[in-house]
């Protein structure tokens, strides 16, 4: 009976052993910190419950579309600006061509009346 009390004594030994090693591990992974964040994904949306929610990529993706499209409308706008700029410039050259051409003929018919 002895050995059977001996033995059953060590078990319990060994098994509180076993159980303080366990909960000494617990302890130390307890305070090994926690990162509770997700990494960031720029394709997500925010789900925030919004009607319309859109990603970061897809906001970049936006952005980009539309300074292009700025930087298309501005250039047309330059190039429509440069064409009436020269359009006039030609009427008024030949305008004032004109003009000197009357006031030529004008003074030959003055030039022609006075002889």
């Amino acid at each position: 009976m002895e050995d059977a009390a001996k033995r059953m004594h060590d078990e319990m030994l060994a098994e509180r052993a076993r159980k303080e090693e366990l909960i000494r591990q617990l302890r130390e992974l307890e305070k090994i910190p926690i990162q509770r964040t997700k990494g960031f994904d720029p394709t997500e949306a925010g789900n925030h419950g919004l009607m319309v929610e859109m990603s970061v990529a897809e906001l970049r993706e936006r952005l980009e579309l539309n300074r292009r499209k700025l930087e298309q409308e501005t250039d047309f706008k330059r190039e429509t600006n440069l064409a009436k700029k020269e359009r006039d410039a030609q009427n008024l050259i030949e305008d004032s061509e004109k003009i000197h051409q009357a006031r030529l003929k004008r003074k030959q018919e003055q030039d022609d009346r006075r002889q």
